[in-house]
């Protein structure tokens, strides 16, 4: 039996994509998660590193609109797809910027 060269490229992404977390970001959503967006190739490091690591707890801290929350969701399906007995928690805090009138 062969197999096409398209079909080996295929499972070779598919691999990739198992063992390392940006290209499992870049798999499920090509459009965002760029080659020319480095932040979010270092934010999925950091989490794929956390994930490897003996640390307990990660916080993630970087500007509004720059992916945390997609990435975090996509974080934790990754590490089910790791490990479906892995336990996964988030949470988020905002800081209110607007004023507060005296009364």
């Amino acid at each position: 039996m062969m197999v096409d060269l398209e079909t080996i490229k295929r499972h070779a992404r598919i691999e990739l994509a198992s063992r390392e977390f940006f290209y499992f970001c870049q798999a499920t959503a090509p459009d965002f998660y760029r080659d020319d967006r480095q932040y979010l190739n270092d934010l999925c490091n950091e989490f794929q590193d956390f994930y490897e690591s003996d640390d307990d707890v990660q916080i993630i801290n970087l500007p509004p609109r720059h992916g945390k929350s997609r990435t975090a969701s996509m974080f934790a399906q990754w590490v089910f797809g790791q490990n479906q007995n892995e336990k996964v928690m988030t949470g988020s805090w905002k800081k209110s910027t607007r004023a507060i009138e005296p009364m």
